[in-house]
């Protein structure tokens, strides 16, 4: 139960505001605090290179308050670029992931997000423009990251981050019965692998996905029509593509190839469950939702990620490490459509809290995600 990586939460931080531009301005300011400051750890956080609040351009000092966060899709907005020392050490050369965050839409219940190992062109910039992304920038372009402002359903942000700057958020809602209570998640995370950095230098697992909808478990979903299986003798796999844009899910995961290549689909990046001989093990369909049948308990199930290609093998690039695929979550007790999953199940039952489930996954969180499933 122990985790393999030291984790520090922001969890269940409840939204306040009395309008949507307020909880816009909150969940976002979040955000930007979270990264920055890395969860109260500052081993654990992103370093802020440029920022824009829409009055001025500056470096870690320019956003300030949830009053620093303005939407604009034409004019004067917010802006931040960060980077983290996430990529292994190749020839002694300290390696950074660009992250950047831009508010350039007008509607506030989106936002621009993009990663790339190479810094972006700064050289353009100002109140109304981002730095320029190069051509291997993996970006999802008005991504929706929340539900919108609803008074009589609390909102709640949740992130996760280590040591190395790999980091898991959620935002987190209940919608109703039509929709998950977990529509958004967002990761940067370095994975686990036994092959050198001059091997693969670039061993990064990205996810931007949201699913709002009565077919999907939110943004880290099992099946459900919101993301592709394809089954071979080696493994069988689940993922959605980077560019997928369907009326159940946007967004999706994504790799680097080992030589830096950048994919408009990510590479078709996924997690992959070992299989034999096309019979799968799929812990997502055999256990119901009060654990396995024998003593009630949940096996975690270690996600290895990796790229597949159409009609060409499927090349696994490692593990993700303290993630792991909640038995019985996607289809509840086997019946597709039946309920959200098993959000906010905690492990252990007792004692301190070291992983809670959003989606269809647990995530090394020390409590349990609000709202619940």
């Amino acid at each position: 139960m122990t985790r393999e990586k030291t984790w520090v939460s922001k969890q269940n931080i409840a939204l306040s505001g009395a309008n949507d531009a307020d909880l816009a301005k909150n969940w976002m300011y979040e955000l930007y605090t979270f990264l920055s400051g890395g969860a109260g750890n500052s081993t654990c956080a992103w370093e802020i290179i440029s920022a824009s609040n829409g009055s001025s351009v500056g470096g870690p000092g320019t956003i300030t308050a949830t009053g620093s966060m303005t939407w604009n899709s034409s004019g004067a907005h917010t802006w931040w670029v960060c980077r983290k020392n996430i990529l292994p050490v190749t020839a002694s050369t300290t390696r950074y992931i660009w992250m950047t965050v831009d508010l350039e839409d007008s509607d506030d219940t989106k936002a621009y997000f993009s990663w790339n190992y190479d810094p972006p062109n700064f050289s353009g910039q100002n109140t109304s423009t981002r730095p320029a992304e190069t051509a291997t920038t993996y970006e999802q372009d008005a991504m929706a990251y929340r539900y919108e402002y609803d008074a009589g359903n609390q909102a709640y942000f949740h992130g996760c981050i280590d040591t190395t700057g790999s980091f898991h958020v959620h935002s987190g809602q209940s919608n109703g019965t039509a929709a998950p209570s977990y529509p958004f998640g967002m990761s940067c995370a370095r994975v686990e692998t036994p092959r050198a950095a001059e091997v693969d230098p670039f061993p990064i697992f990205l996810k931007c996905s949201y699913g709002g909808t009565n077919v999907s478990h939110g943004g880290w979903t099992v099946g459900d029509a919101s993301s592709t299986s394809r089954n071979n003798i080696f493994a069988n796999t689940t993922y959605s593509q980077w560019n997928a844009s369907t009326t159940n899910i946007s967004g999706g995961c994504a790799m680097w190839y080992f030589d830096g290549s950048y994919y408009a689909d990510g590479g078709d990046s996924g997690w992959f469950v070992p299989s034999t001989n096309n019979i799968s093990y799929n812990p997502w369909l055999v256990a119901p939702s009060t654990g396995n049948q024998i003593d009630g308990t949940f096996a975690l199930i270690p996600m290895q990620v990796g790229m597949g290609f159409f009609n060409t093998a499927i090349t696994i690039r490692g593990r993700l490490p303290d993630v792991f695929c909640v038995a019985g979550s996607a289809n509840r007790d086997g019946s597709a459509g039946e309920g959200w999953g098993n959000g906010g199940l905690s492990l252990p039952a007792t004692g301190d809290i070291e992983y809670s489930c959003a989606g269809d996954f647990f995530f090394p969180f020390s409590a349990s995600l609000q709202p619940g499933g």
